[in-house]
């Protein structure tokens, strides 16, 4: 399987452009779709990025909104690149819709940044530890084994990039104390991210319980930073950790969650420090062994 995870990104790019243009015309999406001959859902799928745009549409959107047209032929381009399918889309179900929309921006971020509250987040994940965390999801072992592989894939795909992105993760100490999968898949967890501490491309911090509370505790989120010179976009990403996972560039929403990233870091232990404490952790699991 191959690795390429921009498509939906400019699928994404596409409908967030096409958006502006018609709010800038101050068109409704009923409006938009009468003047084009499409269902009021198709629009609101093109300007998701659920969907690709055909070009056909596009010309007449871009006619619509008076787009210039340099601007209009970029906007073919990454269109046009966009038709394909990303790996992740044939695992919708593990995924989910909304997580294809978070995982379409791995291919492009030059950062990302996680606060986690529960469990590691699953770029440091081993496989032992993915599985012990997704198998309670299903009664059907096949679906689980596709589902840990899914995941692993994202891992191997985002390390073998290029230009891998760089990791920042602030973690409770919770997440380093509960054991999933038992001590010994907890061991060679702990064991995997004491290696990535000590690698430069990671970040790793945690709050110990003797924090308290502290910005963002309770509501883990991610922080995606986008500089694509080949696309000729830069952009900070904010993608929420519920459910939803939805995500925005607001720049009003992204603000807010960078003051609660520095609060956590604020208030979580040094690199070194996390360092001793996941090495403290170690040692206490390899007694009960």
């Amino acid at each position: 399987m191959s690795y390429r995870m921009t498509s939906r990104y400019l699928r994404q790019l596409v409908g967030r452009r096409l958006r502006g243009h018609r709010l800038r015309m101050d068109f409704s999406q009923k409006q938009v779709a009468d003047a084009i001959g499409r269902n009021v859902r198709t629009c609101i799928r093109q300007e998701s990025g659920e969907s690709s745009i055909s070009e056909p549409d596009l010309r007449r959107l871009a006619e619509l909104y008076e787009i210039p047209a340099a601007k209009a032929a970029q906007l073919a381009e990454w269109a046009e690149e966009g038709q394909n399918l990303d790996w992740y889309e044939e695992n919708v179900e593990f995924f989910g819709e909304s997580g294809l929309n978070v995982l379409s921006f791995d291919g492009v971020a030059v950062e990302m940044r996680e606060l986690h509250t529960r469990v590691i987040p699953g770029q440091l994940q081993t496989e032992g530890y993915a599985r012990a965390l997704i198998a309670p999801r299903y009664q059907d072992e096949a679906a689980s084994t596709a589902g840990v592989h899914a995941r692993l894939f994202r891992v191997q795909a985002l390390n073998e990039r290029p230009d891998p992105p760089r990791i920042s993760v602030v973690m409770d100490e919770f997440a380093v104390t509960r054991l999933y999968g038992g001590p010994r898949v907890m061991v060679e967890q702990l064991e995997h991210l004491l290696v990535l501490a000590h690698d430069d491309r990671h970040d790793i911090r945690i709050v110990p319980f003797s924090a308290g509370g502290y910005p963002g505790d309770g509501a883990p989120f991610g922080l995606v930073f986008v500089d694509d010179d080949r696309i000729g976009v830069r952009e900070s990403i904010v993608v929420s950790g519920d459910e939803a996972a939805i995500h925005t560039d607001d720049d009003t929403v992204v603000a807010a969650h960078l003051a609660l990233w520095d609060g956590a870091v604020g208030a979580a232990l040094s690199c070194a420090d996390t360092a001793a404490l996941i090495e403290a952790r170690i040692a206490d699991l390899r007694r009960s062994l």
